[in-house]
């Protein structure tokens, strides 16, 4: 194993969200809202131990109302939503596939949300399981989406030409932009991603620096989180600089901030504890779950001293 599902579960959760909190000209309310739906997601299925379509029906319903012409803040909430259940699900690609449509409606109808997550949520799982294959993941998320009138799959297949062709950045966002629509926010997400495969730092800094003009705001910070989730997935936490996380911490003025981004972490571990089977919850009462205060958390900035252990879902499980 190239790194611990540890690593990884930590690098995806935050490599979206430090590439939402680094972003230019970024907005509180949004970065608010993705720890809204990330936080509540993880909770959701730690309490659960799966995933339960009705509690997230229940918080999102007000929130697809709200937004129902806002398909671009819809589609960032449902990533952030998005990214937990992915992680928890990664070794099933079945299961994967029927939770994401499941989440993705109680968000919204719009048909090209769903196709997207459908295509970051394979992608994250497949580096996961350290089955990413960058000659055949493009055919591989178009069959995992299945039939759809949306052009995300086509949009996918251009980013693979352009990939193959090795043509210039400023040419691959020229050619994927020359339709606008949400598709093309998931397919230049995916080009950078691939563009710079090993370089976490690299591929989210094409964005970061400021040279994409033509997107309006919300397309830069979905393009970005996408980006910082799927690399994050690939390089895990270690590719994540030291110098972004300090970067991070700085411009954390508040103190709630703070807790906020490292309690994401913290369930982020506890996710991977109830995936493994480690430890075991209560359902009906979180606060009297046997394996709640066994999950060690150490920081992204803390080198682990412990034995990790990981197994399927089930297999380990308290004595």
């Amino acid at each position: 194993m190239r790194y611990t599902l540890k690593s990884r579960f930590q690098g995806t959760i935050a490599g979206a969200l430090l590439a939402l909190e680094l972003a230019k000209d970024r907005k509180p309310e949004i970065i608010r809202q993705a720890y809204i739906e990330s936080t509540f997601s993880c909770k959701s299925l730690i309490a659960q131990g799966k995933f339960d379509s009705n509690s997230f029906c229940a918080i999102n319903q007000a929130d697809t109302l709200l937004n129902q012409q806002l398909n671009q803040q819809v589609l960032l909430n449902t990533l952030f939503s998005a990214l937990p259940v992915i992680l928890f699900c990664h070794e099933d690609l079945s299961k994967l596939r029927y939770n994401l449509l499941e989440l993705s409606r109680t968000h919204s109808d719009n048909l090209i949300v769903r196709d997207s997550v459908l295509a970051i949520g394979y992608t994250i799982a497949q580096s996961l399981n350290e089955k990413l294959s960058q000659t055949s993941v493009f055919s591989e998320i178009i069959r995992f989406i299945g039939e759809t009138p949306t052009n995300t799959p086509q949009q996918l297949e251009t980013v693979n030409n352009l990939l193959n062709q090795q043509v210039s950045l400023e040419q691959a966002f020229t050619e994927l932009y020359k339709v606008n629509t949400l598709s093309n926010v998931v397919a230049i997400a995916f080009y950078t991603f691939f563009k710079s495969l090993e370089d976490f730092c690299l591929s989210v800094s094409l964005y970061l620096n400021g040279k994409i003009l033509s997107f309006n705001n919300n397309d830069y910070y979905i393009s970005s989180v996408m980006t910082g989730a799927l690399s994050g997935a690939y390089n895990s936490a270690l590719g994540i600089p030291i110098s972004w996380q300090m970067k991070h911490l700085r411009h954390l003025s508040a103190k709630t901030a703070e807790d906020e981004f490292l309690q994401m972490l913290k369930l982020t571990d506890e996710l991977l504890a109830i995936w493994s089977g480690v430890c075991e919850f209560d359902n009906q009462d979180a606060k009297k779950s046997r394996g709640k205060y066994l999950c060690n958390y150490l920081p992204l900035l803390e080198q682990s001293s412990h034995l990790s252990v990981y197994a399927a879902p089930r297999i380990i499980r308290l004595r």
